[in-house]
């Protein structure tokens, strides 16, 4: 099914004001979110994320906290859309032979990055949405577990429906963003080495 994902940067807002204005309705109850990052060792995933590109795509596998099952994420990006393949009670060190079996994935990925957070959910008349905060980014390459704490806030809305998705963005005064935790922690760490070097 094609999901329609739009991503407002709400670092400046108050959530209890963004719940009145948008008419938010709690979903489910807030979760921590464990995703480890795969990419490529020329780090192509984050490489065509930076550039824009499209298609694109991005690996990960998932858990919640006090949850043991892992799955696996497979998303890629298409014009004003995205898709999601969700592989359920994976072993993470067979992601390879899972991208092959179940994707024809030609690239050889490894853990580039982990990132912890919790979220929030809401339904309102536009949709799901999803509100991330406690951002933490934990660089994986070379074996390097350095943090990085991110104030970052973010609201995304998920719906299916693209005229909602557009009267959402014409009613509200929330600038949307092309945001990617991904791609965040990753510059991240590379600004912090060479602040470093």
């Amino acid at each position: 099914m094609k999901r329609y994902e739009i991503k407002f940067d709400v670092t400046g807002y108050d959530l209890t004001n963004l719940i009145t204005e948008l008419q938010m309705i709690y979903l489910y109850p807030q979760r921590k979110i464990i995703s480890t990052y795969y990419d490529t060792i020329y780090l192509k995933y984050f490489n065509d994320s930076e550039e824009g590109l499209l298609p694109r795509k991005k690996v990960r596998v998932r858990n919640y906290e006090n949850d043991k099952n892992l799955n696996l994420e497979i998303k890629e990006t298409e014009i004003d859309f995205r898709k999601k393949l969700v592989l359920s009670n994976i072993d993470d060190k067979k992601v390879n032979d899972l991208l092959m079996k179940n994707h024809k994935y030609d690239e050889i990925v490894s853990p580039k990055l982990r990132v912890i957070y919790n979220r929030k959910y809401f339904k309102c008349k536009y949709g799901r949405i999803t509100y991330d905060f406690n951002i933490n980014y934990f660089d994986l390459m070379l074996g390097n577990f350095n943090r990085i704490f991110s104030q970052k806030k973010i609201l995304e809305l998920k719906n299916t429906d693209l005229k909602l998705k557009d009267e959402f963005i014409k009613n509200f005064s929330l600038k949307n963003v092309r945001f990617s935790k991904y791609c965040d922690g990753i510059s991240s760490f590379k600004d912090f080495k060479k602040k470093q070097a």
